[in-house]
């Protein structure tokens, strides 16, 4: 924690899931809705920062950036965000190994994080289809099987096969603690 700078609590969402969960479009929304929060994307898209007090300007700019991140280095680059009072959510192919070392590293970091942990599991054949504008070619849904072959989705399940992305946004905004003006 740096000099002068007021303990609180931030919050730390990681949201896993399989490819063409719906988990950058439902991180996108809760970096839109919830006041000083970025996403963090490490997932083989690269990196994505949004928040309410960016500019669209700002906004695309950094959206623009394709910046490809280890788990050791998203949890620098949350740590950063953390220290400047937003909060952070973090979209990949999150198991409990993964999420226990960001918070490890982010704990040895800065104090006072609160954790939470989404997986976004829609039934394979969901996945496999059409999804918003994430259409899959065929290698794209041969690596999706190979992986829900192996992968253990960690933290609340959510089957969002039924639910909007805002819908499911909602379902996760309700589990977090209320954002404070102050900060």
């Amino acid at each position: 924690m740096r000099d002068g700078q007021a303990a609180r609590q931030s919050v730390v969402v990681t949201l896993g899931g399989l490819p063409i969960s719906g988990k950058s479009t439902v991180a996108k929304l809760l970096a839109e809705t919830r006041p000083k929060t970025v996403r963090i994307e490490l997932d083989g898209t690269g990196i994505g920062h949004v928040c309410q007090t960016l500019s669209k300007a700002e906004r695309t700019d950094l959206e623009s950036r394709d910046i490809n991140l280890e788990v050791e280095d998203s949890a620098s680059v949350a740590a950063n965000w953390i220290e400047r009072n937003f909060d952070v959510v973090l979209v990949g192919l999150f198991n409990k190994d993964a999420v226990d070392s960001i918070a490890a590293q982010l704990d040895k970091r800065v104090a006072g994080i609160r954790y939470y942990s989404f997986a976004l599991v829609p039934p394979l054949s969901v996945s496999l289809q059409p999804r918003g504008s994430r259409r899959p070619d065929e290698k794209e849904k041969t690596f999706i099987k190979s992986l829900s072959k192996w992968f253990e989705p960690h933290g609340y399940r959510i089957d969002n096969q039924n639910q909007t992305p805002q819908a499911t946004a909602e379902e996760i905004l309700r589990q977090l603690p209320p954002k404070y003006e102050e900060r």
